[in-house]
């Protein structure tokens, strides 16, 4: 058992250049002044806090979010939001980016934990895991206190903007616009109130993260043709990682998925034309 983790570890150690190679990327805060050294610190610090501060997503999970909000251009404007803080690791981590790129990160949670769940959502089953994940009422909760300490600690809370309150209640009181969304909220009724409210503000060529994305019966919702056509009157966008997460480890798949809102329209430009067929 030893051998494995001393193994794993040193693995880890020696493939971290290659899982890692997006955030080293030119474009990946260029517009910010952000270097090699300065992307290098960002890392350590990431994943020091990881280790400081419970958390529901992975540290890694998070540098892949930062990596989007760094090749944001500052021209546009727009701030970044977050649904679903639980004790306050990853605004911790975002809140760093959100300082550096001069955005404001608005944080919304209950901070008591999940609402009433539904029958619906009482189970949930990942089957790339093979988890049976029990949710109830009360579940991930941190309070707003014990959020605002943590990144006051270990963030940057001079960027943050709390919004105490169930989604029902908050999410359409917000104004925007924003241009990058983190959503990591474990139940249907909870996703379905941040896509309705938070979709119509994000900024063309946004990406919505979900932390759902190897729960099957939630990432279904990014492709469900006749819920999106009802409640936001557009084509569902899909979401990339579905199924197995995006692989941010060798190895490895994660929880972290992502759709961009306006699909091709918004990005096609950027792309390399690939043609097939005869010479």
């Amino acid at each position: 058992m030893i051998f494995y983790k001393i193994y794993n570890k040193v693995m880890g150690i020696l493939a971290a250049p290659i899982y890692l190679s997006y955030f080293f990327k030119k474009d990946v805060g260029y517009d910010y002044g952000l270097g090699f050294f300065g992307k290098i610190k960002i890392v350590l610090r990431f994943r020091q806090n990881g280790k400081r501060v419970t958390t529901g997503s992975d540290w890694r999970e998070q540098l892949r979010i930062a990596a989007e909000i760094l090749k944001i251009p500052p021209t546009i404007k727009g701030d970044v939001i977050e649904c679903g803080c639980y004790k306050g690791g990853s605004s911790a981590n975002l809140s760093l980016i959100c300082d550096i790129v001069g955005r404001k990160l608005v944080l919304c949670d209950s901070f008591e934990g999940l609402p009433s769940v539904e029958e619906r959502d009482k189970v949930h089953y990942n089957i790339l895991a093979k988890q049976v994940v029990l949710y109830e009422k009360g579940r991930f909760a941190g309070a707003l206190n014990e959020v605002k300490h943590n990144i006051s600690r270990f963030g940057k809370i001079n960027v943050c903007e709390f919004v105490k309150g169930y989604y029902e209640n908050t999410l359409d009181q917000l104004d925007g616009p924003y241009v990058l969304a983190f959503v990591d909220v474990d139940l249907h009724k909870s996703l379905e109130e941040c896509l309705i409210s938070l979709w119509p503000r994000l900024l063309s060529g946004a990406y919505f993260f979900s932390h759902e994305a190897q729960d099957l019966a939630l990432t279904s919702l990014f492709f469900d043709k006749e819920w999106w056509r009802e409640n936001l009157n557009s084509e569902p966008p899909g979401l990339v990682g579905a199924g197995s997460g995006l692989p941010l480890a060798i190895g490895e798949g994660s929880s972290l998925g992502y759709a961009v809102k306006g699909g091709i329209n918004s990005h096609s430009k950027d792309w390399d034309v690939v043609s097939f067929g005869e010479k």
